[in-house]
Protein backbone atom coordinates (compact mmCIF):
# COMPACT_ATOMS: atom_id res chain seq x y z
CA UNK A 1 0.00 0.00 0.00
CA UNK A 2 1.24 3.17 -1.40
CA UNK A 3 1.29 5.98 2.15
CA UNK A 4 0.14 9.08 1.35
CA UNK A 5 2.38 12.28 1.12
CA UNK A 6 3.38 14.26 4.54
CA UNK A 7 4.23 17.39 5.40
CA UNK A 8 8.15 17.79 5.76
CA UNK A 9 9.00 18.12 9.43
CA UNK A 10 5.55 17.46 10.89
CA UNK A 11 4.72 13.61 9.77
CA UNK A 12 1.07 14.58 9.27
CA UNK A 13 -0.33 14.30 5.71
CA UNK A 14 -0.08 17.03 3.45
CA UNK A 15 -3.50 19.62 3.23
CA UNK A 16 -4.15 18.80 -0.34
CA UNK A 17 -3.93 15.04 0.33
CA UNK A 18 -6.18 15.56 3.67
CA UNK A 19 -8.82 17.56 1.45
CA UNK A 20 -9.09 14.82 -1.46
CA UNK A 21 -9.63 11.86 1.32
CA UNK A 22 -11.93 14.14 3.64
CA UNK A 23 -14.04 14.74 0.47
CA UNK A 24 -13.70 11.07 -0.72
CA UNK A 25 -15.28 9.68 2.42
CA UNK A 26 -18.79 11.54 2.22
CA UNK A 27 -17.74 14.68 3.97
CA UNK A 28 -19.65 17.86 3.15
CA UNK A 29 -17.07 20.49 2.53
CA UNK A 30 -19.13 24.30 3.36
CA UNK A 31 -18.14 27.33 1.57
CA UNK A 32 -19.03 30.53 4.02
CA UNK A 33 -21.33 32.64 2.21
CA UNK A 34 -22.04 36.35 3.24
CA UNK A 35 -24.90 38.66 4.00
CA UNK A 36 -24.64 40.26 1.10
CA UNK A 37 -25.03 37.51 -1.51
CA UNK A 38 -27.82 36.09 0.40
CA UNK A 39 -31.61 36.24 -1.34
CA UNK A 40 -35.15 36.38 0.29
CA UNK A 41 -36.37 38.51 2.89
CA UNK A 42 -33.25 40.33 4.92
CA UNK A 43 -33.33 38.98 8.54
CA UNK A 44 -30.32 39.47 9.97
CA UNK A 45 -28.62 42.87 9.48
CA UNK A 46 -24.80 43.16 10.29
CA UNK A 47 -23.19 42.41 12.85
CA UNK A 48 -22.15 43.88 16.56
CA UNK A 49 -19.53 42.45 18.26
CA UNK A 50 -20.07 39.23 16.21
CA UNK A 51 -23.56 38.57 17.17
CA UNK A 52 -26.35 39.16 14.36
CA UNK A 53 -28.58 42.03 14.77
CA UNK A 54 -32.69 42.27 13.10
CA UNK A 55 -33.58 44.16 10.71
CA UNK A 56 -35.64 47.22 11.50
CA UNK A 57 -38.47 47.78 9.98
CA UNK A 58 -37.11 50.60 7.49
CA UNK A 59 -34.82 48.03 6.09
CA UNK A 60 -37.96 45.15 5.78
CA UNK A 61 -40.38 47.51 3.92
CA UNK A 62 -40.25 50.20 1.18
CA UNK A 63 -43.06 51.99 3.42
CA UNK A 64 -44.43 52.86 6.03
CA UNK A 65 -48.45 54.39 6.73
CA UNK A 66 -48.96 55.80 9.79
CA UNK A 67 -52.86 55.64 11.05
CA UNK A 68 -54.93 57.76 13.70
CA UNK A 69 -58.01 55.85 14.31
CA UNK A 70 -61.26 57.65 15.55
CA UNK A 71 -64.80 56.56 15.75
CA UNK A 72 -65.96 58.10 12.58
CA UNK A 73 -62.86 58.55 10.44
CA UNK A 74 -59.27 57.24 10.02
CA UNK A 75 -56.36 59.65 8.66
CA UNK A 76 -53.32 57.66 6.69
CA UNK A 77 -50.20 59.12 6.40
CA UNK A 78 -47.42 57.27 4.11
CA UNK A 79 -43.83 58.17 4.66
CA UNK A 80 -40.87 56.10 2.22
CA UNK A 81 -39.33 54.23 4.60
CA UNK A 82 -35.46 54.53 3.87
CA UNK A 83 -35.55 58.26 3.74
CA UNK A 84 -38.59 59.19 5.56
CA UNK A 85 -40.22 61.25 3.60
CA UNK A 86 -43.81 61.92 3.93
CA UNK A 87 -45.42 60.75 0.47
CA UNK A 88 -48.89 61.60 0.74
CA UNK A 89 -51.42 62.00 3.56
CA UNK A 90 -55.46 61.56 3.47
CA UNK A 91 -58.75 60.56 5.46
CA UNK A 92 -61.37 58.14 4.93
CA UNK A 93 -64.36 57.54 6.86
CA UNK A 94 -64.48 54.85 9.44
CA UNK A 95 -66.95 52.52 7.31
CA UNK A 96 -66.47 49.77 4.78
CA UNK A 97 -66.80 51.21 1.99
CA UNK A 98 -63.60 54.15 3.37
CA UNK A 99 -61.65 51.16 4.19
CA UNK A 100 -61.40 49.93 0.67
CA UNK A 101 -60.97 52.91 -0.47
CA UNK A 102 -58.26 53.49 2.12
CA UNK A 103 -56.64 50.33 0.72
CA UNK A 104 -56.77 51.49 -2.56
CA UNK A 105 -55.34 54.62 -1.76
CA UNK A 106 -52.44 52.99 -0.53
CA UNK A 107 -51.98 50.74 -2.99
CA UNK A 108 -51.88 53.82 -5.16
CA UNK A 109 -49.42 55.54 -3.14
CA UNK A 110 -46.88 52.61 -2.90
CA UNK A 111 -46.38 51.29 -6.19
CA UNK A 112 -47.35 47.89 -4.64
CA UNK A 113 -44.21 47.25 -2.72
CA UNK A 114 -44.27 46.45 0.71
CA UNK A 115 -45.83 47.94 3.36
CA UNK A 116 -46.09 48.00 6.69
CA UNK A 117 -49.12 49.70 8.80
CA UNK A 118 -48.39 51.13 11.93
CA UNK A 119 -52.39 51.65 13.23
CA UNK A 120 -53.49 53.33 16.55
CA UNK A 121 -55.96 51.28 18.77
CA UNK A 122 -55.82 47.96 16.49
CA UNK A 123 -58.51 46.91 19.63
CA UNK A 124 -60.80 49.43 19.91
CA UNK A 125 -61.14 52.35 16.78
CA UNK A 126 -59.22 50.23 14.60
CA UNK A 127 -60.39 47.01 15.19
CA UNK A 128 -62.24 46.71 11.89
CA UNK A 129 -59.50 48.90 9.64
CA UNK A 130 -56.79 46.48 11.39
CA UNK A 131 -58.90 43.10 9.99
CA UNK A 132 -59.01 44.60 6.28
CA UNK A 133 -55.68 45.32 6.27
CA UNK A 134 -54.18 42.32 7.47
CA UNK A 135 -56.97 40.56 4.87
CA UNK A 136 -55.48 42.71 1.97
CA UNK A 137 -52.06 41.06 2.97
CA UNK A 138 -51.05 44.42 4.49
CA UNK A 139 -48.40 43.72 7.60
CA UNK A 140 -49.61 45.53 10.86
CA UNK A 141 -48.17 46.53 13.47
CA UNK A 142 -49.89 48.58 16.88
CA UNK A 143 -48.82 51.38 18.32
CA UNK A 144 -49.77 53.64 21.09
CA UNK A 145 -51.05 57.62 20.74
CA UNK A 146 -47.86 60.39 20.90
CA UNK A 147 -47.45 61.47 24.88
CA UNK A 148 -48.81 64.63 26.09
CA UNK A 149 -44.68 66.10 26.21
CA UNK A 150 -44.78 65.23 22.63
CA UNK A 151 -47.92 67.07 21.62
CA UNK A 152 -46.70 70.34 23.13
CA UNK A 153 -43.92 69.98 21.00
CA UNK A 154 -45.52 69.21 17.73
CA UNK A 155 -48.65 70.41 17.96
CA UNK A 156 -52.26 67.82 17.76
CA UNK A 157 -53.71 66.72 14.56
CA UNK A 158 -55.13 64.30 13.18
CA UNK A 159 -52.35 64.30 10.14
CA UNK A 160 -49.46 65.11 13.22
CA UNK A 161 -50.50 61.94 14.51
CA UNK A 162 -50.83 59.79 11.89
CA UNK A 163 -47.18 60.30 10.46
CA UNK A 164 -45.40 60.43 14.32
CA UNK A 165 -47.19 56.53 14.58
CA UNK A 166 -45.14 55.63 10.91
CA UNK A 167 -42.47 57.57 12.45
CA UNK A 168 -42.28 55.45 15.81
CA UNK A 169 -41.69 52.49 14.12
CA UNK A 170 -39.50 52.95 11.29
CA UNK A 171 -36.13 52.38 13.66
CA UNK A 172 -37.39 49.08 15.48
CA UNK A 173 -37.26 45.75 14.50
CA UNK A 174 -40.23 43.95 13.45
CA UNK A 175 -40.61 41.69 16.65
CA UNK A 176 -40.29 44.58 18.60
CA UNK A 177 -43.51 46.19 17.49
CA UNK A 178 -47.03 44.66 19.78
CA UNK A 179 -48.91 42.33 17.02
CA UNK A 180 -52.57 43.14 17.21
CA UNK A 181 -54.67 40.76 18.80
CA UNK A 182 -56.83 38.05 17.19
CA UNK A 183 -60.46 39.32 16.28
CA UNK A 184 -63.17 38.03 17.91
CA UNK A 185 -66.39 38.15 20.60
CA UNK A 186 -64.09 40.35 23.30
CA UNK A 187 -62.44 42.72 20.01
CA UNK A 188 -66.03 43.78 18.81
CA UNK A 189 -67.26 44.22 22.45
CA UNK A 190 -64.54 46.05 22.62
CA UNK A 191 -65.66 48.13 19.92
CA UNK A 192 -68.85 48.76 20.63
CA UNK A 193 -68.53 49.99 24.43
CA UNK A 194 -65.43 52.54 22.77
CA UNK A 195 -68.22 53.48 20.43
CA UNK A 196 -70.97 53.98 23.60
CA UNK A 197 -68.51 55.75 25.04
CA UNK A 198 -68.04 58.27 22.55
CA UNK A 199 -72.07 58.58 22.13
CA UNK A 200 -72.20 59.21 26.07
CA UNK A 201 -69.97 62.33 25.89
CA UNK A 202 -71.32 63.66 22.69
CA UNK A 203 -74.85 63.60 24.06
CA UNK A 204 -73.01 64.86 27.55
CA UNK A 205 -71.90 67.96 25.46
CA UNK A 206 -75.51 68.49 23.57
CA UNK A 207 -77.31 68.39 26.84
CA UNK A 208 -74.66 71.20 27.99
CA UNK A 209 -74.97 73.70 25.35
CA UNK A 210 -78.84 73.59 25.03
CA UNK A 211 -79.04 73.88 28.86
CA UNK A 212 -76.46 77.01 28.19
CA UNK A 213 -78.87 78.40 25.59
CA UNK A 214 -81.85 77.93 27.04
CA UNK A 215 -80.30 79.81 30.66
CA UNK A 216 -78.56 82.51 29.06
CA UNK A 217 -80.05 85.99 30.27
Amino acid sequence: MTRPPRSPGTGLPAPDDLIRRLSASGVTRYRCVSDATQTGPAHLSGSIGGEHTMAIIAEDFEFVVGVDTHARTHTFTTVHASTGAVVDTAAFPATSSGMDRAITWIRRRTGGQRVFAAVEGTSSYGGRLTQALLAAGIDVGEVRPPSRSSRALTGKSDPIDAEAAARSVLGRPRDQVTEPRAAGTRAAIRILLASRSLLDHQRTANRNALTALCWRP
